[in-house]
C-alpha cells in the first residue's frame, strides 16, 4: 500500500510505500479517529513526525542553513563591514556560495 501525501494548490501528489503491518496499523488507528477531536489529536501528532521526516528527506542544497554555516556567515559579513543578504538564508548551498565568496574577499584583500 502506499500512503498518499497531497497538496492540490501546488500540483503536487507523493505516494509514500509503507509495510504491510504499518498499513494494518494505520487501518487499525483510521478506525479510532471517527470523532473530530480525536482527528484533530492525531493530525497534530502525525504532522509533528511527517515534519521531521520530510526535512530530514530534502536534498541538502535546498535545506535551510546550519547553525554553523549561519555563524560563519555573520563573522564574514561582520569582518566585510556589509550584512548577509536575505535571499542566502532560506538555503544551505545559497549560503555555501555567499561563504565562499566573501571568505575570497577577505583572503584576497
Amino acid at each position: 500500500m502506499g500512503l498518499y501525501l497531497v497538496a492540490p494548490e501546488h500540483g503536487i501528489a507523493l505516494e509514500v510505500p509503507i509495510s504491510e503491518s504499518d498499513e494494518r496499523a494505520l487501518l487499525r488507528q483510521w478506525a479510532r479517529l471517527r470523532e473530530a477531536a480525536a482527528r484533530e489529536r492525531f493530525n497534530v501528532r502525525l504532522g509533528k513526525h511527517l515534519t521531521s521526516a520530510l526535512s530530514e528527506a530534502l536534498d541538502w542544497d535546498i535545506k535551510a542553513p546550519t547553525d554553523t554555516q549561519m555563524a560563519l556567515a555573520a563573522v564574514l559579513a561582520q569582518k566585510l563591514a556589509t550584512d548577509v543578504p536575505p535571499g542566502v538564508l532560506s538555503s544551505r548551498l545559497e549560503m555555501s556560495l555567499f561563504i565562499d565568496k566573501a571568505s575570497a574577499r577577505l583572503r584576497d584583500g
